[in-house]
């Protein structure tokens, strides 16, 4: 099972082993047919395979560490970036070192013992020989019908870009979605020299306006702190407060349909600026975007302020 850090790096782990795939194979691939193509031109198959494997040795060794040194320096990256490639560059370096391993081992081994001359074909190679060759005329035929209608195939394949187009622009997409973690964080930021006894009383207001969300059974229990914790240095200004909600089975709405309501709410409580927030699925927590605003008169802040918030 993959752990479940974020739906994003879940993606991107699943590709990678998707990409393994070919990766794993592909050595194995390399060396199963050098061996095959010794025991066609008349070699035992354990001198085949022998000679076989020493003769790709260095180019399997090569391409393994080539591919190593490529994917593994992913996971020195710093920030975002190297968070969201690590599981990414860890999954195909052990891929490809487990294809190394295997063709360089078992393959040979597995050659010298299935792998005989054949005289005469068997009844399912001749089965799948049969059948490939159908396919093949049938993929041939289609190609000299399609060659001969230049203009409808032209027109085809615009439609179908223009359709990748629109399709591509009505799928969702986000850099980093949101995860439901039961959990929904505060922040609360006064303006400067507010004191400690005005914050307290700004943590009850807030706590009053989170309670019904308690009491209904949409949440189970909710932390304030004040001053804030973390990166604030112990401002008095500053408060953080931490809402755990109820499993996902005893509550009827989400993380996301509950920080609206909760925001909602907030924003009606008079001289309070709370951000309430879900926590990063990647990196660390959230917060809001901010603005700094210049300007030699109030009236050019106010200008100013209009053409942001017009634009947001």
């Amino acid at each position: 099972m993959l752990a479940i850090l974020g739906y994003s790096i879940n993606l991107l782990t699943l590709l990678a082993l998707v990409l393994a795939i070919g990766l794993v194979v592909d050595d194995t691939i390399v060396m199963l047919e050098n061996i095959h193509r010794r025991i066609e031109d008349g070699e035992p198959p354990l001198l085949a395979s022998t000679r076989g494997a020493d003769q790709v040795l260095f180019a399997v060794i090569a391409t393994t560490v080539v591919l190593i040194a490529v994917f593994m320096p992913i996971c020195l990256w710093s920030g975002k970036t190297g968070k969201l490639f690590t599981e990414f560059s860890v999954t195909i370096t052990a891929a490809v070192c487990f294809s190394s391993v295997v063709a360089l081992t078992l393959t040979p081994m597995m050659c010298s013992k299935m792998l005989k001359t054949r005289n005469e074909d068997s009844f399912l190679s001749s089965c799948v020989d049969w059948g490939l060759g159908k396919m093949e005329n049938a993929y041939d035929w289609l190609l000299r019908k399609c060659a001969k209608m230049k203009i409808l195939c032209t027109c085809a394949f615009g439609a179908i870009c223009i359709l990748m187009v629109l399709g591509w622009q009505q799928i969702p997409g986000e850099y980093e979605p949101q995860e439901d973690r039961s959990v929904i964080m505060l922040n609360m930021q006064a303006p400067e020299g507010t004191n400690f006894y005005r914050m307290s009383n700004y943590a009850d207001q807030v706590t009053e306006c989170i309670m019904p969300y308690i009491e209904n059974g949409e949440a189970k229990d909710l932390m304030m702190v004040v001053p804030s914790f973390g990166d604030s240095d112990g401002a008095v200004n500053r408060g953080t407060g931490i809402l755990e909600l109820s499993p996902w089975s005893q509550r009827k709405e989400s993380a996301s349909e509950l920080l609206a309501q909760i925001r909602q709410d907030l924003s009606a409580l008079p001289g309070i600026p709370v951000q309430p927030y879900l926590p990063n699925g990647i990196g660390a927590r959230g917060s809001a975007v901010q603005f700094v605003i210049g300007g030699s008169s109030y009236e050019e802040l106010v200008e100013w302020r209009d053409k942001i918030l017009a634009k947001c």
